[in-house]
């Protein structure tokens, strides 16, 4: 089978295969990426690549031109539209406009698209509230961590990480099972 290295991760590795984006999972996280990244992806078109099937240790999405660092610049006032819409719904990692997050944005017909989408989330209750003073968070002018509305006396500012383990896996299994 011809293929073409599209790019790879800790937990998965992306080829072109016959058109193609094609995700192999390198272990148990990867599958679940896989698994999320196809549940998720019908609710989030236009603004994700498509992802077409999965049986978690393999999965096939739409082939899109990837972000070039020029690209990535042209289309950032896209891009901040796309967060600003994503983040008002779900809890977003890996996909804030900074420079190590670039590759995991694409190109479809003129418009950008996220081409990793695992750490994207489905909003719990309280996932965006404060723990220490119960305001509301927000994210950064990047996307990149969330910080706590009451800027004169909290200051917390949280990291993805921080987040998703006080929402836990359950939000992400369920939606997997729907």
């Amino acid at each position: 089978i011809k293929f073409e290295i599209l790019g790879g991760a800790t937990n998965r590795i992306a080829l072109q295969i016959d058109g193609y984006a094609v995700k192999f999972a390198m272990d148990e996280q990867g599958y679940l990426d896989n698994l999320i990244e196809y549940s998720l992806s019908p609710e989030l078109q236009p603004y994700v690549t498509k992802s077409y099937e999965t049986n978690g240790y393999i999965q096939v999405q739409e082939l899109v031109e990837v972000m070039t660092k020029e690209s990535f610049k042209v289309y950032k006032v896209e891009i901040y539209k796309i967060l600003d819409t994503l983040c008002q719904d779900y809890l977003l990692g890996d996909v804030g406009y900074i420079n190590k997050n670039r590759t995991n944005w694409g190109v479809r017909n003129g418009r950008p698209v996220i081409l990793d989408y695992a750490y994207c989330h489905r909003a719990t209750e309280n996932l965006f509230t404060c723990s220490k003073c119960g305001a509301p968070l927000k994210y950064d002018s990047t996307y990149d961590k969330l910080m706590c509305s009451d800027r004169s006396a909290c200051k917390t500012i949280y990291t993805y990480n921080e987040r998703k383990r006080i929402q836990g896996k359950k939000v992400d299994e369920d939606m997997v099972k729907e």
